[in-house]
């Protein structure tokens, strides 16, 4: 088996969301390939876990409200033995990611770098076709806030693209992570947050770009019967972490 795990967290009202769908494909490909597949899941349906764990996934029940919790739980279950068969070592490597399913095949891209002792932790970044493949606002959106990361760290990362590999050493910075807490920001996408913490204690990080495709259902149903709800996703989610790269970065003294 494959010493790699692919952790991922979710959250559907219904099995007919096409989320859901992208997700159950996402953990078959990732099984198929022999990656284990670790997921956190607060749905109030149980038949979305029964799915998850029916094609091969590790499956818990999130047991905190709201976002950073839930990715907490979610690292530190990767991180322990119970979680694993007896006869199956810990993974070597884990990356985090969330219906990116054209994104398994990247995955021995990704943590080459790891796997070479180049980085302790890698931030794939989306190519110019990969751009092409979003919603015009997203991706407008999102290089706005990336703009803002490397203004204010002096690190030029597409954290906002989500996906992030790391080594097993490094899995104590993400299931720590807390921006409320420490920093006084919104507790939500903590996956942005560990690396930079990381960073202040030597770990090297590195970006390798990817051909991802965003899924083209998915592109379709959010730019149609989900626009207005997706803007307003957006905009909010773009202050809200470029208000967090900006205080996180002062805190810790990223750029002088």
């Amino acid at each position: 088996m494959d010493r790699t795990a692919v952790l991922l967290t979710s959250f559907f009202k219904q099995t007919t969301e096409i989320r859901f769908h992208l997700d159950c494909q996402l953990i078959g490909n990732a099984t198929a390939l022999n990656y284990r597949v670790v997921v956190v899941d607060a749905s109030p349906d149980t038949a979305v876990r029964h799915a998850f764990s029916r094609i091969g996934a590790i499956v818990f029940p999130q047991m905190t409200k709201g976002i950073g919790p839930s990715r907490r739980e979610l690292f530190r279950h990767a991180g322990e033995e119970s979680t694993y068969s007896p006869d199956v070592p810990l993974p070597d490597i884990f990356i985090w990611m969330e219906e990116k399913v054209d994104l398994i095949r990247w995955i021995p891209t990704i943590i080459a770098p790891i796997l070479s002792g180049e980085a302790d932790i890698v931030i794939p970044s989306r190519s110019e076709i990969s751009w092409q493949s979003y919603p015009t606002f997203q991706a407008e959106s999102e290089q706005k806030a990336n703009a803002c990361y490397a203004d204010v760290t002096g690190r030029c990362f597409d954290v906002m693209f989500g996906p992030v590999a790391f080594r097993r050493a490094m899995l104590p910075y993400f299931a720590a992570c807390n921006p409320a807490e420490r920093f006084g920001v919104f507790d939500t996408y903590i996956q942005h947050i560990a690396p930079l913490e990381a960073i202040t204690h030597g770990a090297r990080v590195m970006s390798v770009p990817v051909d991802f495709f965003y899924p083209s259902v998915q592109k379709v149903e959010e730019e149609t019967v989900l626009l207005g709800a997706m803007r307003e996703k957006r905009q909010w989610q773009l202050e809200e972490c470029m208000n967090a790269y900006r205080v996180v970065a002062r805190e810790l003294k990223l750029k002088s």
